[in-house]
């Protein structure tokens, strides 16, 4: 998935702006830097914030892998939640653990729209 956003992102990149930093003697990574990066900020930030997502959800592997780890080491929300609520059986534990993943994910998502949506300075 996040291949084919990264390589649609940069087809969506205009040819003439590779061609003018050609032109005033940018490198190859200079052209990454100064025009294929800034042009795909957006698709950046979104694929930044879904990875993120995902990971703090990702139950399956660090279940399978880990349950939780020796001392509850690799807990994520998800694993220590299920421990609580399916294990133990203490339901509103369970929710609660659950719940403290929104403000986290609340916070980086009004991080990313914030940089989607900031001025670009005027040169």
């Amino acid at each position: 998935f996040f291949g084919v956003s990264f390589l649609a992102a940069m087809q969506t990149v205009p040819q003439d702006l590779y061609d003018a930093a050609s032109v005033d003697g940018a490198s190859a990574w200079q052209q990454f830097w100064r025009v294929s990066l800034p042009s795909i900020k957006g698709v950046v930030a979104i694929v930044t914030l879904l990875s993120t997502i995902w990971t703090l959800n990702d139950f399956n592997i660090v279940y399978i892998m880990t349950r939780g780890g020796p001392g509850a080491a690799t807990h994520i929300f998800a694993t220590y939640s299920y421990e609580l609520g399916i294990q133990s059986q203490r339901w509103g534990m369970a929710m609660a653990a659950s719940m403290y993943s929104l403000p986290v994910i609340a916070l980086l998502i009004v991080f990313v729209v914030r940089y989607l949506h900031r001025e670009e300075p005027a040169s």
